[in-house]
């Protein structure tokens, strides 16, 4: 095993454009990473700095793009090919893709040192600079000055905010890091640190931040900081199902009125209920620990597993999308209540929904949307269910527009993207569903 007692020292090749002899020092300087692999937090040090540059890598490939990198700077790539950093990208899939039994027992040191984790080297001799004024780096130095915890426990969580200010991968490669990092028992938000976690916590933080970081191909103020710390935050707190569906769906039912519904929650025949709806009804959003249909089937799962319910989703989802992709799925399924939460935005999107509910009702399904679910980007008037339309519908309109309008809470509703929801929407409507199904209310108020 002497071989473990080898120092892997990483030199990263600068090119970060720095103009002086002192610049340049200080950025080598702040590039030397010195991975001991024959410890385990040198093993943990290695696959957070490999994640950190494959991510850096595709960052650098968008301001190519955006012609951010023509002036050098933070995303300059002089010398690095675009094969490599396909190359590099295409590693860290095979990274994170990996056996995470096989990469945590090399990590602990269970394995010999030909076992290391596939991708991983190749990832680390990729010749991109990291400069100092990276967000990622900017990130680090924040945590560094504000909390005592090893260094590369730092990194984990930097790396996720590194990817979640590029929005565009905050569902995906974000997520495949998420289920990496737990693997190995690192830190995935800043509350494992013991920092606070409101919006102006994040907005404060970013404030601190936006003015060390340099010109990049994503947002770095302080209202896009505030964002992904919430995302992240959100985020790994249902990773860890510390906040998730089934946390709230246990809190809901230890309130007053969960308790009172208890006895018709047991009792409720078996059933089978589809759920047919855009990002208000999918658990997997970032805005809140899960959403009202999520919510409301981890009761079922808990106190009565004979109803079962079956989710069909798809952000923006509109009625004709669903048509098209969902509407034979769930006619096959069979269902005896059918919720429709889609967006109407022209003719065409009515006629869809029309002809699905007719379709769903021939075959013996009650069919339900609500009557307004306060949705702040669709038009109202194709997306408001009342009287007249649900007559021209011939559905079942379960009426929550006035609570959701008179809520003490309906200041608290909106998430920082404006378009979302946050937990005290979703316990309300929730509530409203439940209630509904269990038949301890009617459609109409």
């Amino acid at each position: 095993m002497e071989i473990w007692r080898i120092s892997f020292l990483i030199f990263l090749l600068i090119g970060s454009g720095c103009t002086t002899e002192e610049e340049s020092a200080s950025t080598q300087a702040a590039l030397e990473y010195q991975l001991d692999l024959a410890t385990k937090e040198g093993r943990l040090w290695a696959l957070i700095r490999a994640n950190t540059i494959a991510t850096h890598a595709f960052q650098v490939r968008l301001a190519q793009e955006t012609g951010i990198a023509e002036s050098g700077g933070c995303y300059d790539a002089s010398g690095v090919s675009v094969q490599e950093i396909d190359g590099a990208l295409a590693s860290q899939e095979v990274l994170l893709g990996s056996d995470l039994e096989a990469t945590l027992s090399w990590v602990n040191g269970g394995v010999e040192v030909n076992a290391v984790p596939s991708g991983l080297m190749e990832i680390l001799s990729l010749p991109l600079a990291l400069n100092p004024a990276l967000p990622v780096n900017v990130f680090t130095d924040y945590l560094k000055e504000t909390v005592d915890a090893p260094e590369y426990q730092l990194g984990s969580v930097a790396n996720l905010y590194q990817t979640c200010l590029e929005v565009d991968r905050d569902g995906t490669l974000l997520w495949d890091l998420y289920h990496f990092y737990i693997a190995l028992g690192l830190p995935v938000y800043v509350g494992q640190f013991g920092l606070p976690g409101e919006d102006s916590d994040f907005y404060a933080v970013g404030k601190k931040l936006e003015k060390s970081c340099c010109p990049s191909p994503f947002e770095t103020d302080a209202a896009a900081w505030r964002i992904a710390g919430r995302k992240v935050w959100n985020w790994g707190q249902k990773k860890l199902h510390i906040r998730d569906r089934f946390a709230v769906a246990k809190e809901m039912l230890a309130e007053l009125e969960g308790r009172s519904l208890l006895v018709r929650i047991k009792s409720l025949p078996p059933q089978k209920v589809a759920i047919v709806g855009h990002s208000f009804t999918m658990d997997s959003h970032w805005a809140s620990p899960s959403s009202f249909a999520a919510i409301v089937d981890a009761v079922f799962e808990l106190e009565n597993p004979e109803v079962r319910t079956r989710q069909w989703f798809g952000g923006g989802l509109t009625a004709s999308r669903a048509k098209r992709d969902f509407y034979e799925e769930v006619l096959a399924w069979a269902p005896d209540k059918v919720l429709f939460v889609v967006a109407i935005r022209n003719p065409d999107d009515e006629t869809a929904l029309k002809e699905m509910v007719a379709g769903l009702r021939e075959v013996g399904a009650e069919v339900l949307a609500f009557d307004n679910i306060a949705d702040p980007s669709e038009d109202l008037s194709l997306n408001v269910f009342d009287s007249d339309r649900r007559r021209e519908l011939d559905l079942t309109a379960i009426e929550v527009g006035e609570l959701l309008a008179s809520s003490p809470e309906k200041d608290n509703f909106l998430c920082l993207d404006g378009i979302h929801m946050k937990e005290p929407y979703h316990r309300l409507m929730g509530m409203e569903w439940l209630k509904y199904l269990v038949g301890a209310r009617k459609a109409e108020l």
